[in-house]
């Protein structure tokens, strides 16, 4: 396969300045690549860590979740045949790029819930600056409610079976939207990547090179409980001061906060 004299260069774009030809050696690809792959790992343990304070935030039925995490089985399905034989043809290191890029926008989506409805009605009630404070209550609970929200104030019809109902929905189809998007980053990141190692590493090295970046994963799983544990220590809104403490039922932890870090 002929490719351009540029595509040996270490860069983006026009932006190939000479020092940082230094990193266009395997063993720099390698050490990305496995600390991109241990950060996605702890990414998806972080996700499965705070969950369920995400599905008791919206009021999303447990049900519904294997709807919305099958997203990302949905789009390697669909695309994985078509991302992997075209990203094949390329500049696959660009295309790996365009992958790991795939995943920040996953997570940005992930965190567009708490952007958008904020912490909720029931976890300001519950801090010292809007306890007993009944009009700022009001105020919020009614904004709240025009954003399509189900909270304690909203009749019982409005909602199903007593959880989110219709007004789940939009944090339900973000979180597949994200999991699709983060379905086509890891085809191209893993699949491509690997094909990559392949080629430009000795055959008898290449298991030993693919093994270590794989070994590097449950390093990545490890710090997503970490990560998942202490977010979820910090009350949803870390500027606000709550009257609660964790063992409290009624605690919702910062979820929203790993996902903003990740982006990064």
């Amino acid at each position: 396969m002929s490719r351009g004299e540029d595509d040996q260069d270490c860069g983006v774009g026009c932006l190939r300045a000479s020092w940082l030809q230094r990193f266009a050696t395997t063993n720099w690809f390698l050490t990305v690549y496995g600390l991109l792959g241990t950060i996605q790992a702890m990414s998806n343990v972080y996700w499965v860590a705070t969950l369920t304070t995400y599905e008791k935030r919206f009021r999303i039925p447990s049900r519904t979740t294997g709807i919305m995490l099958s997203g990302n089985e949905i789009s390697q399905i669909l695309l994985s045949l078509f991302l992997t034989y075209y990203g094949g043809q390329r500049n696959r290191p660009l295309w790996i790029g365009w992958g790991v890029a795939l995943f920040a926008v996953s997570c940005y989506i992930l965190a567009l819930p708490h952007l958008i409805y904020g912490p909720g009605q029931t976890a300001l009630s519950l801090t010292k600056e809007y306890a007993g404070n009944q009009g700022v209550n009001k105020s919020v609970s009614e904004h709240r409610e025009k954003i399509g929200l189900c909270f304690e104030e909203v009749e019982e019809e409005d909602c199903v079976d007593g959880v989110g109902g219709k007004h789940s929905t939009l944090p339900a189809v973000l979180v597949f939207l994200s999991q699709f998007i983060l379905g086509i980053g890891s085809t191209l990141y893993v699949v491509l990547g690997q094909t990559y190692i392949d080629d430009n590493a000795k055959k008898t090295k290449t298991p030993l090179l693919l093994g270590m970046t794989i070994s590097l994963k449950p390093i990545g799983h490890a710090l997503g409980f970490l990560v998942g544990f202490a977010c979820l220590s910090i009350y949803i809104d870390p500027s606000l001061t709550p009257v609660i403490d964790r063992k409290d039922p009624r605690w919702l932890g910062a979820w929203w906060l790993g996902r903003c870090t990740r982006i990064l």
